[in-house]
């Protein structure tokens, strides 16, 4: 598919899409979705970058990973006059201090250098609390995650022509796109991707095809992190280097969640007993390894509700991007983000409680 087509297509979409949206609201429907929601629980939020208009160009992160930093400050201006936002420390049967008020906790993923740059100054200018995942093993590196390395290498190779397309071809899944060839990624264990990324960045180097230095993909350093902590984030661990544990093996999972908590805690001087799965991804033995190494709570990225009932290492988020929460017109939208939020979150709920329901069934 032609890029203009891909935009055209795209366009397309998000306008049935907001089309959707604003019917539901029209019938009541997103109402009803945040009535439910608040009957219930709560929502817990996944962010992973906020990025300034002049450090978008700058970035690989792919589009579901960003929202931009007005867009962000308008979720908060939401959400502080319209939800509760809470801390994960608050046990969800507690949550209905504001009973108007859904209650909303914010977290980040990966530990990027923006969520200490742009986000944190947006969240102590609305007072809003919220709790950052990072790689104890990755502080303070450049390009720190493969996927933003293949997107950038992807992006400079498709701009220099040369035989471009021939290198990208490398990669598996990339006939469908750059995020199929992502994705396709993560399914492969660490050494073999690695072996993979290798030749892919060799065969780049060959056609004169290399990654700019100058980048907005940069981790959090340990003094940024401490900073965090001391502005009142609480900081949670995320493992130390970002394996995808359901892929690794078993004595190699151990390694990553208590490593990583044991880093954290030395580095910060204080307890830290909450944990997200890199890409959401676990499995039982992956969750039992979690809870052995002694964290409280551990999060994924499926959609849900956090209820009283929900298993404590197994709590759902909502994922938030720049496209969950904006209009055809590219700015904030209420609509959309409360679609996001609630509609998202009740229906996942609901469903679930649908099959355990059946399930239960003699």
């Amino acid at each position: 598919m032609s890029s203009s087509r891909f935009c055209r297509t795209s366009k397309v979409r998000r306008m049935l899409r907001y089309a959707q949206v604003c019917a539901f609201r029209a019938f009541g429907l997103l109402w009803a979705a945040r009535w439910y929601v608040r009957r219930h629980g709560a929502v817990v939020l996944t962010l992973h970058r906020v990025l300034p208009e002049s450090e978008l160009e700058r970035s690989g992160s792919l589009p579901g990973m960003v929202i931009g930093e007005t867009t962000f400050a308008a979720l908060l201006e939401y959400l502080t006059r319209h939800c509760e936002v809470i801390p994960l420390t608050i046990d969800p049967a507690a949550k209905r201090r504001t009973p108007s008020r859904v209650p909303v906790a914010i977290t980040f993923d990966d530990g990027w250098r923006d969520t200490f740059t742009t986000a944190l100054p947006l969240l102590e200018r609305y007072k809003a609390p919220c709790t950052v995942f990072v790689c104890s093993g990755l502080a303070g590196r450049t390009r720190p995650f493969w996927p933003e390395r293949v997107a950038s290498l992807w992006a400079a190779a498709h701009a220099a022509g040369n035989g471009g397309s021939a290198v990208t071809a490398l990669l598996p899944g990339s006939e469908r796109g750059l995020e199929a060839a992502i994705e396709c990624l993560k399914r492969f264990d660490p050494a073999r991707r690695e072996r993979l990324l290798e030749r892919f960045e060799a065969a780049a180097s060959a056609k004169g095809i290399c990654l700019k230095q100058d980048t907005a993909d940069s981790s959090m350093d340990w003094e940024d992190v401490r900073s965090m902590a001391l502005a009142g984030v609480a900081i949670g661990s995320h493992t130390s280097s970002h394996k995808i544990l359901t892929r690794i093996p078993p004595a190699e999972v151990m390694e990553e969640v208590t490593e990583s908590r044991r880093v954290l805690q030395e580095k910060l001087n204080k307890c830290c007993d909450l944990f997200s799965y890199p890409n959401g991804d676990w499995s039982e033995e992956v969750k039992h390894s979690v809870a052995r190494a002694g964290y409280r709570l551990a999060f994924t990225t499926a959609p849900g509700i956090w209820s009283a009932e929900a298993d404590t290492l197994l709590i759902p988020r909502i994922n938030i991007s720049e496209a969950w929460v904006t209009g055809p017109s590219g700015r904030f939208s209420r609509a959309m983000c409360e679609y996001r939020l609630f509609w998202t979150a009740a229906w996942a709920h609901f469903r679930a409680g649908s099959r355990q329901n059946r399930a239960g069934k003699p």
